[in-house]
């Protein structure tokens, strides 16, 4: 009887950490979906400001070492 109760109190860890895992992906995906849409409605607004483009000419000599 104790076997019994001992396996079954291990497979409820298990399971509960799998729960928790799960539960954890679910947050993290919904939030990197959610931040996705807010970025994509923050650029279609206009609300990004244009600034002036530079262009920096480099003759690709003298890389690292």
């Amino acid at each position: 009887m104790n076997k019994k109760i001992s396996e079954m109190v291990k497979r409820g860890k298990t399971i509960f950490k799998s729960k928790i895992k799960w539960v954890l992906a679910l947050i993290l995906l919904t939030g990197c979906i959610y931040g996705s849409y807010t970025l994509s409605r923050y650029t279609e607004a206009d609300q990004v400001e244009a600034k002036e483009a530079q262009v920096i000419l480099d003759a690709g000599h003298g890389g690292c070492r």
